[in-house]
């Protein structure tokens, strides 16, 4: 639920990884281990969230992804001017900056393993507010799919909701000196829609 008075939101937050590749003991206290330490650098990047009531899941199952649910309040989360309110909806896997700078590379992209990462947020609009502005959904994808990014957003006015869904996904760990530009350009554009707001404006 957004604050429209104090900028803040208020809500439930679960997040799950997947246990891939973990199947002997020492990669699989690691990965515990690295779990828990994630919970606390995650506190530590994000000096407005305050995170209580943590329940952690799957920590003791190799079979069953870990679930992490809690309570959490976002201050400073909204900017309010006049009778709007703008927000950006990317709470959770934001890309702020594109890792691939440089226009040139000389050497193949390794990122060690495969990535997927997604999130789904369900936003209540303040009452006395409608939506003015949403950013559109796109879909990309990488040549030989290669991967992909899905962008998803929609609103409710009978439910007084905002739903939004992210995902980004490689599907191969390694790319090529002559796919750099590629996926340079597939992440100028992930970066570019994280970047767009929710504009509110009271009825």
């Amino acid at each position: 639920m957004l604050d429209c008075w104090s900028k803040t939101i208020r809500g439930k937050l679960q997040k799950l990884r997947a246990n891939q590749l973990i199947h002997n003991g020492s990669l699989w206290q690691e990965s515990v281990a690295h779990f828990r330490r994630n919970i606390q650098e995650h506190k530590k990047e994000n000096p407005n969230w305050q995170i209580s009531k943590t329940d952690l899941e799957g920590l003791d199952d190799v079979t069953q992804p870990f679930t992490r649910k809690c309570e959490l309040t976002i201050s400073d989360f909204a900017n309010v001017t006049g009778d709007r309110i703008y927000f950006n909806p990317m709470i959770y896997n934001i890309q702020k900056g594109n890792p691939f700078k440089n226009p040139d590379r000389k050497f193949p992209v390794d990122f060690g393993t495969l990535i997927e990462e997604s999130f789904v947020g369900i936003f209540k609009i303040p009452e006395g507010y409608i939506v003015e502005e949403m950013p559109k959904g796109i879909k990309l994808s990488l040549p030989e799919d290669g991967g992909r990014f899905t962008y998803s957003i929609n609103s409710s006015p009978e439910a007084g909701t905002i739903t939004i869904s992210n995902k980004v996904s490689l599907k191969r760990t390694t790319y090529y000196t002559e796919e750099y530009e590629t996926l340079r350009k597939f992440y100028d554009q992930i970066v570019q829609k994280h970047a767009e707001q929710i504009v509110l404006k009271k009825k």
